[in-house]
Order: structure tokens, then sequence, then C-alpha cells
């Protein structure tokens, strides 16, 4: 399995059980603690191993949808159940206050998706379908998805000097996942495969275009461009089997209207 487990998605239902008078602990693996103390409903945190406080009953995370009855209109997404450590959220918007006005962060790693297949887009493939603007600071994410590897590029708005970067690294201090969702926080738009930031961008809020293969696993279910799981969510599916460009072209597209948006939105200094 994974080492992060907030991508299977039911640590949500500790908020579930709390509303019901539940006192929860979590236990899960020693890395995500603290990232994990911050959701919702969750009073304390062990790692395995770590003796439990007494409690009347036992269960798994995957046992609680059964356990609780709930189906796909009553999932438990109406709002984001993981918080973020404010420190490191601010640490994040002091070091990216430079940046322009719309953050955008891209995931792509290349042959570390799930997606069925075994393929994915490349990062540059993709740049080329997006549209270069000044108001627009895109970030290569894909570092962050292994521990120890916690640095962003910072990329050239000009696709054909996509290589050209700046790195801006974190402090040293602080915990990774904790850092990564600061680094998400600070973003206006997350754009990913299948992968981890997605299912950590989705716990905590962050607007997220998640791109899928035409056969996707089934969470994200068949003809439908948004996902019950996380509300901030948009899915962008593929129409014909491995065409990434088309996937690219269309979230262009998109992405121009975002920032087209976004700039009406702004007043005009007097």
């Amino acid at each position: 399995g994974k080492a992060f487990g907030v991508e299977r998605r039911y640590e949500r239902y500790a908020d579930l059980l709390a509303q019901q008078g539940a006192q929860v602990v979590l236990e899960c693996q020693a890395p995500l603690k603290r990232t994990l103390a911050g959701c919702l409903g969750v009073e304390a945190v062990i790692s395995p191993g770590q003796a439990p406080p007494s409690h009347d009953y036992h269960t798994s995370l995957l046992s609680l949808p059964a356990t609780l009855r709930t189906t796909l209109p009553t999932l438990p997404a109406a709002r984001p159940y993981l918080g973020v450590e404010s420190e490191a959220v601010e640490h994040w918007r002091t070091r990216l206050s430079e940046s322009s006005s719309i953050r955008v962060g891209v995931c792509l790693p290349l042959m570390r998706t799930l997606l069925p297949s075994g393929q994915s887009p490349t990062l540059r493939q993709f740049l080329k379908r997006l549209p270069p603007h000044p108001d627009v600071a895109l970030f290569d994410m894909s570092r962050l998805i292994e521990p120890g590897q916690s640095t962003i590029t910072r990329l050239s708005a000009s696709p054909a000097t996509a290589a050209q970067s700046i790195e801006l690294r974190p402090a040293p201090t602080h915990d990774h996942w904790v850092e990564v969702s600061a680094i998400l926080r600070n973003l206006d738009l997350l754009i990913a495969t299948d992968d981890l930031l997605a299912h950590l961008a989705g716990a905590i809020g962050v607007p997220t275009w998640i791109l899928l293969p035409i056969s996707p696993e089934p969470r994200w279910m068949l003809r439908r461009d948004d996902s019950p799981w996380y509300p901030t969510a948009k899915l962008w599916r593929q129409t014909h089997r491995d065409d990434w460009d088309d996937v690219a072209i269309r979230v262009g597209v998109a992405l121009s209207q975002m920032i087209q948006k976004a700039n009406r939105s702004i007043p005009s200094a007097p």
C-alpha cells in the first residue's frame, strides 16, 4: 500500500462519528501523525505499536461506510476534512508572495501514476497546451510526492524554456506532509493526475483539476466531471485512449477562461 493514508479518503468519517458523540482516536503511520492531527473529528492520533487509550469500540477506516450506512448522496463531503497548520501556511504565503496573482501547481509525475494504462501526460507535453500568461505562476509539484524531496519548481512562462526554473526549498524544520499541505493551500489551482497530491488537495479543499484516462479507477465513476468525494475537484477525462493532447487542450481553454474571470474580478486602480 501507499505511505500516504489520506488517499484512502475515509479519514473524513471521523467527523461523522464525532457528530454522533464519539471521541475518535485515529491510528496511522508515524510520518502522518502531525498531518492527520488536523483531521475533523479526530481527538488524538497514535502510531502502530503505540498503546491506545481506553476505548469502547475499534474499527477500521474501510469498514466505516458500511457501519454508518452512507450512500453516494450521503457521503460526508460537504466540507474539507483535513486542516493545515497556520504557521506552515503563512510560511509559504510569504515565500510565494512575489509570484503572480494566480498560482497554479502542476503534478504530472511520469511513470508514478496509478493510471491503468501505465501512461500519463508528460509535463513538457502538457505545458505546450497551456496558455502563457503574465498573471499566472506555474509550479512543478511532482517532487513533493517523495518525502525528502520537498522542492517545487517555478516554471518559465514560455513552454520553449520550461526547463529554466527557480527552486523554492521549504523550511528544514517542517514536517514533510504538513509542508506539502501548506504549499497546496497557497495555490489557486492544482492540475494533477490521479496521484497523491490530487487526493491531498481534495482533502483540504484546494481547487483541483484531475486528469483521468478513458477507463479510470472505480472511485471516479464514469460520465461525470465532478466527484462526490471532493467537492472542489473537477475531472478531465480522455475521450480517446492514451490521447492526452485533447485533455491538455481542453484544460488550457478552461485555464484561459479562469484567468480572464479572475482578471475581471480584480478592481481597477483609482
